[in-house]
């Protein structure tokens, strides 16, 4: 009888003691995955890191925008140094903006331009389109907001750079842009660049080399022109087709 009870005693013991390790894991498990857990806290800690990160790079970016402004862009050294975009994917092109900074290719067209001796921002098709029918956009981003456009390509992971010198059909019916603030200053031809993008209001200074802008503005909401550099030729259907005042 004394060994049952012994048994009983020991039994319950041992119940116990799994009920209160139980009871300490479920602490744990709380302490580590719960609201204020281990693990929540370390999110938010590496949040906050990457939060102040994007605002630090930010600050950078402005104070070499303004250096830039006033001294201009040292492409040699912005170019010896050039890598691909951090959110690049797809593309094996290395891409400079017209900020000298490194562009997303995955979200741009290109093809080399026997016309203008340079690279288009658009496919082979296009860049010889005279048609709507015949041509496409080459942007393929959805975001329209501060767009930086390549002004240098490279494809052989930098050893050689091929200017961007044709922006032809290159926002085709963009209904959502409103504004560019830089276009390269390499580009000699824009035809039908702007076509259809009626919610653009104001445009930038035009590239100096540029020579052919046949309806680069045709059916958008411009109403005022910036100057007209000299190289251009062909600037055809200019007046005709939109609201527009030549200075």
């Amino acid at each position: 009888m004394v060994r049952k009870n012994e048994r009983g005693i020991t039994l319950i013991a041992l119940v116990i003691s799994i009920i209160i390790l139980l009871i300490l894991a479920g602490i744990t498990i709380l302490a580590i995955s719960g609201e204020n857990g281990i693990i929540q806290r370390a999110v938010e800690a590496r949040e906050e890191m990457e939060e102040a990160e994007k605002i630090e790079q930010n600050t950078l970016n402005n104070y070499e925008d303004t250096i830039n402004e006033y001294m201009g862009i040292d492409w040699d050294t912005v170019l010896a140094n050039a890598q691909k975009h951090l959110e690049q994917k797809t593309s094996t092109a290395i891409g400079v903006g017209t900020d000298g900074r490194a562009v997303n290719m995955d979200l741009w067209e290109y093809s080399f331009d026997d016309v203008t001796n340079g690279y288009g921002l658009n496919d082979s098709v296009s860049l010889t389109a005279t048609a709507s029918a015949d041509a496409s956009k080459g942007y393929n981003g959805t975001n329209f907001d501060n767009i930086v456009i390549p002004q240098y390509i490279s494809t052989n992971e930098g050893e050689s750079w091929t200017p961007v010198t044709n922006l032809d059909w290159l926002f085709y019916n963009c209904i959502e842009l409103k504004q560019i603030n830089k276009l390269p200053d390499t580009v000699k031809s824009m035809r039908y660049t702007f076509r259809g993008c009626t919610n653009l209001v104001e445009i930038c200074k035009l590239p100096n080399k540029l020579e052919n802008m046949r309806s680069a503005f045709m059916q958008t909401g411009i109403i005022k022109m910036p100057d007209i550099p000299k190289s251009v030729n062909d600037w055809k259907q200019l007046q005709q087709f939109h609201k527009v005042l030549l200075t």
